[in-house]
């Protein structure tokens, strides 16, 4: 009924990431830039496909492989509404790998999927702020609220020295940007050959504001199919009264909006932020878009439940 295989490598990405937007969970972090960026940062990463017997792929996933488990994000990718596919490839790798998988995800709320949650452990729960990409600038600026509007207005009058730039050539005063804010990442070991591990990748963009030929906010972007998200980002503490973010998000939103990007995920959002803390600061800014707080779930399913989930096949 199901065959399920797996490869380090794929000859025809193009075809696997058409196939990660055709699913009913598509993103990001199911597609070949973010397998092989991971692979560059010396991750053990696989590509998973569950097809039926006519060869019709049924399921796909990146696999991450640690030694404490199995890491699945934002995954798997399903085509089906039953679970029967899911249930099947996780056996398949509690068989191969013999542990834990952690998969963040809201796949089994497809149908069936309550007696598939009963087995798994529910650790915590990822939120971020998603705002819809209006047709027009008019119409995203009414979605801010009053203090973001005034804000807007001020930072894109002509008489101002922002310059806005995309492309990956600023990628270094980016990285000096963010280091002058924070001299610890030089000792950062994973964040910083992370982003220039990614910045490598197709869908990955960059986009900054200049002050006198000086990178003052910048923005590294996973852009894959409707979804544009904020991944890693810097403003320079220095001129934070600028508002240069505002400035670089406003020319982001005008390009989205042109190029037909229907989300733009403000790539987390802290609810357990209390008033007066850094993170409810970062809260308000997202917020003051007129986004809505979206949640995914982050399971784990343990490898001793492999027997329950073959009976659940049969």
């Amino acid at each position: 009924m199901y065959k399920y295989s797996e490869c380090e490598n794929i000859a025809d990405c193009k075809k696997w990431d058409e196939g990660v937007l055709l699913g009913k969970n598509p993103s990001f972090y199911q597609s070949t830039a973010f397998a092989e960026g991971k692979k560059l940062c010396g991750y053990k990463t696989k590509y998973a496909l569950v097809e039926d017997e006519k060869g019709n792929v049924l399921l796909r996933a990146v696999v991450i492989i640690h030694s404490f488990g199995i890491y699945i994000h934002r995954g798997p990718i399903c085509y089906e509404n039953g679970i029967g596919a899911l249930n099947y490839f996780f056996v398949e790798v509690l068989e191969r790998y013999d542990l834990n998988i952690f998969f963040s995800s809201n796949i089994l709320e497809l149908k069936g999927g309550r007696q598939l949650n009963e087995l798994c452990v529910q650790n915590s729960a990822y939120h971020t702020m998603m705002l819809k990409i209006e047709s027009s600038f008019e119409k995203q600026m009414a979605m801010m609220n009053q203090n973001r509007r005034r804000i807007v207005r001020k930072v894109l009058r002509k008489d101002n020295e922002f310059v806005f730039e995309q492309g990956k050539h600023n990628l270094d005063l980016f990285l000096q940007c963010m280091i002058s804010n924070n001299n610890s990442l030089l000792d950062n070991k994973k964040l910083i050959p992370e982003i220039v591990a990614m910045s490598k990748q197709q869908f990955v963009e960059l986009y900054v504001c200049k002050f006198r030929g000086q990178v003052i906010s910048g923005i590294m972007a996973f852009v894959f199919g409707e979804v544009f998200e904020s991944r890693y980002n810097t403003n320079s503490k220095k001129y934070m009264h600028l508002n240069a973010g505002t400035f670089l998000d406003c020319n982001i939103l005008a390009k989205l909006i042109e190029d037909g990007i229907r989300y733009y995920d403000f790539a987390g959002y802290d609810v357990n932020a209390k008033e007066g803390e850094k993170e409810a600061n970062i809260n308000y800014y997202k917020r003051s878009y007129g986004g809505s707080v979206v949640k995914f779930n982050n399971y784990t399913l343990r490898k001793n439940k492999k027997n329950y989930m073959i009976e659940m096949l049969k």
